[in-house]
């Protein structure tokens, strides 16, 4: 009895591990996202408390910085940053 419970208990994180998993997740409301979406971030407009998305923060030099460690990775395409230095919301399109 010991032996099987040793073996059920190091197989079951190698079953967990390789089910599929995905998260939707809706910020702001008490409501599921819609299906298209992976984030979805809501504005409280009816209750009269608003906000918006804010992103990362960082001047030119480090973005610079960034974008010479990891504009060769196409997963680095469409990465949005705020630029602080110019005052101004840049995204990487895989060229500048």
């Amino acid at each position: 009895m010991k032996k099987i419970f040793i073996k059920i208990l190091v197989l079951l994180p190698l079953l967990l591990g390789t089910a599929k998993m995905g998260v939707q997740v809706t910020m702001g409301a008490d409501a599921a996202p819609k299906p298209f979406s992976v984030l979805e971030l809501v504005s409280q407009y009816k209750t009269g408390t608003y906000g918006g998305l804010r992103l990362p923060q960082m001047n030119t030099i480090q973005r610079t910085a960034l974008s010479n460690t990891y504009g060769a990775d196409p997963l680095f395409e469409g990465l949005m940053i705020y630029n602080d230095s110019i005052h101004c919301v840049e995204y990487w399109n895989a060229t500048k």
